[in-house]
């Protein structure tokens, strides 16, 4: 089974090979670390919707996905995420307020405001969001899902890697592998 560290360098570098620096089709803008981010985001609302129907196989493909993005964004920012004994969160740590210190710390850094231009305050904002991000995800994995968060990250891994988005853009099934 590969560390939380192996595969975040292998999301990387995969994800460099399929999308680059993340260019806007519609704008040309260059979203290099946001592209993850929303996918991050993204994922978080998949989750809950599968959750108020207590649909653990999609709750766990959800988590996984968190999980791929997650390795992306940290990637691209450069920021080893560390794997941290989650313990039970705090009552007002949740998934969404996690992913919400994140884009507040990412937007207020393109805005160059609130002190997020000084790149050690914007830093430390991010990897205290990224920190909670995986401490929730971590608690949800095994007190919810049954599983470690290495585990379900290796599971997920193991499926996405395989994906070549330059040769299959649509995704078709089966169309990726072989």
């Amino acid at each position: 089974m590969k560390t939380l560290a192996q595969i975040q360098k292998e999301v990387g570098r995969w994800s460099l090979l399929n999308f680059g620096s993340q260019q806007s089709m519609s704008t040309g803008a260059n979203l290099y670390s946001l592209s993850p981010l929303l996918g991050i985001v993204e994922e978080i609302g998949e989750y809950e919707e599968a959750s108020f129907s207590n649909d653990l196989l999609e709750m766990r493909d959800a988590i996984g996905d968190i999980l791929i993005y997650a390795c992306d964004f940290a990637e691209r920012e450069e920021y080893c995420v560390l794997l941290m004994p989650h313990g039970a969160p705090m009552s007002n740590q949740t998934l969404t307020i996690a992913a919400g210190m994140l884009c507040h710390a990412a937007l207020k850094r393109h805005q160059g405001i609130r002190g997020f231009d000084d790149g050690s305050i914007y830093r430390a904002g991010r990897n205290r969001a990224l920190d909670i991000l995986m401490k929730v995800i971590g608690y949800i994995c095994e007190d919810i899902l049954n599983a470690t968060l290495t585990e379900i990250l290796n599971e997920t891994w193991e499926s996405v890697q395989k994906r070549d988005w330059k040769k299959n853009p649509k995704g078709e099934p089966d169309a990726d592998v072989g």
